[in-house]
């Protein structure tokens, strides 16, 4: 199965968001144990190095996303992409 992983599931287990941790850890062992394809988006992945930068610092914040694309993949979005996703006939429940 193929997960589109939020930015806050990231962070949660970068930063320890006790709140969250728990639930957040175990996507990331999913991905680990290959029971999931977790991907990130390229934007998430400079919100996360911004937030959790100011939290614990440079060099661990650029270790911990490197682990992190260890673990999930940056997706790729192309100009067809957005145009089928546009085409779509869905309702977001808004």
């Amino acid at each position: 199965m193929k997960v589109l992983v939020d930015t806050n599931v990231v962070l949660d287990v970068l930063i320890n968001n006790l709140a969250f941790f728990a639930n957040s850890k175990k996507i990331f062992d999913f991905a680990e144990q290959k029971q999931i394809t977790g991907f990130i988006s390229a934007s998430a992945i400079t919100d996360i190095f911004y937030i959790a930068n100011r939290k614990l610092g440079s060099k661990i914040t650029k270790e911990a996303l490197k682990k992190t694309l260890s673990v999930f993949k940056p997706a790729t979005v192309t100009d067809g992409h957005i145009y089928q996703a546009l085409d779509m006939e869905w309702d977001d429940g808004g």
